[in-house]
C-alpha cells in the first residue's frame, strides 16, 4: 500500500506518523510511504508556509516521523515541530 508522494512538509509530523501507524497496523505491514517537497509555490502559500524552507521543513520532519518508531525516548523541538517524549511500545 502506498501514498504515491505525500508532500510531506505540508502536514503536521505526529498527525502524519499516527495516520501512517494505522494504515501500517490494519494493512499488516504493507504501508510504503513515499515523501516529497512539492514544486508549486502556491501549495505552501495556501498553507501558510514559507516554499524556500521545504527542503529544511522536510529534514526536520522526517527526523520527528523516524523518532518514535526507532527510539525507546525522544525528546525533539525542531523548528516546525513541538513533540513531547514518547516511549515506543
Amino acid at each position: 500500500m502506498g501514498t504515491h508522494v505525500l508532500i510531506a512538509p505540508l502536514y503536521p509530523p505526529v498527525q502524519s506518523a499516527r495516520s501512517m501507524t494505522t494504515i501500517e497496523l490494519v494493512s499488516g505491514g504493507r504501508l510504503r510511504p513515499g515523501f516529497g517537497i512539492g514544486w508549486s509555490p502556491e501549495e505552501y502559500q495556501a498553507a501558510g508556509l514559507d516554499f524556500g524552507r521545504r527542503g529544511a521543513r522536510m529534514d526536520e520532519l522526517l527526523d520527528a516521523l523516524k523518532a518514535p518508531w526507532t527510539e525507546t525516548r525522544r525528546n525533539t523541538t525542531a523548528s516546525t515541530c513541538l513533540l513531547p517524549s514518547t516511549t515506543r511500545r
